[in-house]
């Protein structure tokens, strides 16, 4: 298992309903119920969801700002989102 495992994501918790609703269905996985194994990849910012039942993974990563400017936690996301686009662009998923 890639990282150091941090325990289950509970239906409660909004990014349960988010991965469920509108991440889990672009990659096809429709399936019910859902169980989300996380671990952590790197420090706080970098997480995998994996689902139990049918082993799709996805990545996330988080934009802290740790106390200080949110603006600049919002740059630093708005760049990630740049290099995302740029990628797709090369023809990777």
């Amino acid at each position: 298992m890639p990282g150091e495992y941090v325990g289950h994501l509970p239906p409660h918790d909004s990014l349960y309903g988010y991965l469920r609703h509108d991440i889990l269905p672009q990659i096809g996985v429709t399936s019910d119920p859902l169980d989300f194994r996380v671990f952590r990849i790197q420090s706080r910012r970098v997480y995998l969801y994996e689902e139990k039942h049918s082993g799709a993974q996805v990545l996330g990563k988080f934009f802290y700002t740790d106390g200080q400017d949110g603006a600049k936690a919002a740059g630093r996301m708005r760049q990630e989102f740049h290099n995302l686009h740029q990628l797709r662009s090369y023809g990777l998923d």
